[in-house]
């Protein structure tokens, strides 16, 4: 259906389909080197450059795990990680890239094993983008079955971090494994006995000390949002970053986000303690406790945030996207965040469905403006927000 004319709220404008506000003007289309078969994008970006990631399934069990790098305005062409038929395609636990400080690369995905219920994770680093992959980490506690993964991958100093979930047992419990830089594998040890089964963890560093956002478990099956500072490959005692009280006997598949600067964090996250929620609060002491939350959605909330810090990092103007039910589907919604002046009001980033096929969309700030990227009826789409656009933040 094609777009009515601009339509004008305040200062600001939208594109409308007939009475249904739906993207705002601000937001561009950004094309990208991922073709109609790619699934799931994760997005990092370092000094001007920005890193896609994305899997491709040829719709026959065979799936590819690419990257390429936006840089001077264009992107590189597309490269393989890893490829076969053990790959995993999964809506919720997808793969994942990050740049190191030393200008390498790390990579993560999941495969199967050999029986059918079994999957675990593979870490791999490169030295720099055109460099072959090292496979450095591979599971070997699940076997029959059982899976680790919901891994996020971060770096502090010369160290490189990798939080996952380990449900090779009946509990699933929260696992760091650490690496040098270089790829030497250092440790690996549990965080916390008894998380949620399935909800995506977060990784980012404060203070010089990582930090790992996710969902606890209780044996009276409460879910809330905790968090873990890790110091000299240690981990702090687990704090809940809100007790929302949320008691569901199932694993919701709704893990948090996390941003970090400084000794300051933001954590954004989905509850339906009482009705579904999506919440953002920040830290001024990283390793400590978490202010009152903010709240984000619109009423309708789907979750899956995700959190990209914007460059006045002093201020901890924060970024959130998340998905909002709406009348037909879902829509990709957008908010400015300030610990002092509180959430904007909301924009449009795109109208999308509102089931798994969306995956988790992911932002990241870069340059002069935000990159936004999920899984559309197209493969993986990305769009633009100019930060000159973005709405700002009032009490």
């Amino acid at each position: 259906m094609p777009l009515d004319t601009i339509r004008r709220y305040g200062r600001r404008e939208f594109l409308a389909i007939g009475s249904t506000t739906l993207v705002a003007s601000g937001v561009n289309p950004l094309s990208n080197p991922a073709g109609p078969s790619s699934r799931y994008p994760f997005l990092s970006r370092t000094d001007g450059r920005l890193l896609l990631s994305w899997l491709d399934d040829d719709g026959n069990g065979m799936r590819t795990f690419r990257f390429a790098i936006h840089e001077n305005g264009t992107w590189t062409k597309p490269k393989a990680i890893a490829t076969g038929r053990r790959l995993m395609l999964n809506w919720a636990d997808s793969p994942s890239m990050t740049f190191l400080p030393d200008g390498g690369l790390a990579a993560h995905w999941l495969e199967r094993h050999d029986s059918a219920g079994a999957y675990g994770i593979r870490i791999a680093f490169a030295r720099d983008p055109e460099a072959s992959w090292i496979t450095v980490f591979a599971s070997t506690r699940p076997t029959t079955e059982g899976y680790e993964g919901f891994v996020s991958l971060g770096a502090s100093g010369r160290e490189v971090y990798a939080s996952f979930l380990d449900h090779s047992k009946p509990v699933t419990v929260l696992r760091v494994a650490r690496f040098r830089s270089d790829g030497r594998f250092l440790d690996d040890r549990v965080l916390d006995g008894d998380v949620c089964s399935c909800c995506q963890t977060a990784i980012a560093t404060a203070g010089g000390a990582p930090i790992v956002a996710f969902r606890g478990h209780t044996q009276d099956e409460v879910r809330d949002i905790r968090s873990v500072t890790l110091r000299e490959g240690r981990g702090s005692r687990p704090r809940l970053v809100s007790r929302d009280n949320w008691r569901i006997n199932a694993c919701p598949v709704n893990g948090p986000s996390l941003v970090a600067d400084g000794q300051r964090a933001a954590v954004a996250w989905y509850t339906s303690a009482t009705s579904p929620r999506v919440w953002l609060a920040f830290s001024d002491d990283a390793s400590g406790a978490y202010g009152a939350p903010i709240r984000i959605d619109d009423g309708r909330a789907i979750g899956r945030p995700s959190l990209a810090l914007l460059p006045d990092s002093r201020a901890m103007r924060t970024a959130v996207i998340w998905l909002e039910q709406a009348e037909v589907g879902a829509l990709l919604r957008l908010r400015v965040v300030s610990p002092t002046a509180g959430a904007s009001e909301p924009i449009t980033v795109a109208a999308v469905p509102a089931g798994r096929s969306v995956g988790f969309p992911r932002v990241v700030a870069a340059s002069d403006r935000l990159v936004i990227a999920w899984t559309s009826d197209v493969g993986v789409t990305t769009s633009t927000v100019p930060f000159a656009l973005l709405p700002v933040p009032v009490r």
